[in-house]
């Protein structure tokens, strides 16, 4: 976890209404303690998806860590937090133990991988919590995956436009397989007359 943070640049802290804007300073140098290089921005949950911030910017979104209540993402919210995410970064989130299933089930369909409770290593991140709200809930760290949203690579093209084969390389560069022009169907040859007939309406 020290190495998470300690690695990260930019940081989204997600923040409730039932929390004082006054006491967020607090909770940003408890980060910045973990996190000294990194830039750390608040954002009010309710105005997650019309903030519109750029895709792939920040390596760590904290969600739910900084309210006196449990926070629910929407599924919309959560898409949006995989949007504005690097590949690689890490949500960090408070979940309910009652509701943790499903909580965890949604992290994934939104396409975060990795999903797993954090030790007491990170309890420096609920420091401020009360014991009660301790109990009744428990960290959760989910990674975006190393690829982001539209990326693609270039498929290798295996045939060969000198001998019309079509090739299949292993890692080594060995053929595993090919086909000639002869050994390909011609597709006029599938249906025969009887095929082409119209169908008896009877």
């Amino acid at each position: 976890m020290d190495e998470i943070f300690a690695c990260a640049k930019n940081i989204l802290v997600i923040w409730a209404t039932d929390v004082n804007p006054e006491n967020l300073p607090g909770f940003q140098n408890i980060i910045q303690t973990k996190a000294k290089q990194a830039v750390i921005a608040f954002e009010n949950a309710e105005m997650v998806i019309e903030s519109k911030r750029a895709s792939s910017s920040f390596d760590i979104v904290l969600f739910g860590l900084v309210s006196k209540r449990e926070t629910r993402a929407t599924t919309d919210m959560l898409n949006e937090l995989f949007r504005v995410l690097r590949p690689n970064g890490h949500l960090i989130a408070l979940v309910e133990h009652t509701t943790q299933l499903q909580t965890v089930d949604q992290f994934k369909m939104c396409g975060f991988t990795s999903c797993s409770p954090l030790d007491t290593n990170s309890s420096f991140l609920i420091e401020n919590k009360d014991d009660h709200v301790n109990k009744m809930r428990s960290l959760w760290l989910c990674q975006k995956p190393s690829f982001d949203i539209g990326y693609s690579v270039p498929l290798r093209n295996g045939s060969d436009t000198r001998t019309g084969q079509i090739s299949s390389l292993t890692a080594s560069g060995k053929t595993t397989w090919t086909m000639d022009d002869d050994d390909l169907i011609d597709t006029d040859e599938l249906l025969d007359e009887q095929d082409r007939k119209k169908p008896d309406v009877k």
